[in-house]
């Protein structure tokens, strides 16, 4: 893909990207559900 080497850091940042960008693929997250609104004052 074009990408340059990650020499040491390799593990590093494959580690990374396997925990906060999983393969799942998710949709819209879910809809918020029993929350007290309030009105803001001005």
């Amino acid at each position: 893909q074009g990408l340059w080497e990650l020499g040491g850091n390799q593990e590093i940042i494959v580690n990374y990207l396997v925990a906060n960008y999983p393969s799942i693929k998710k949709g819209r997250r879910m809809r918020l559900e029993n929350i007290e609104w309030y009105e803001l004052k001005n």
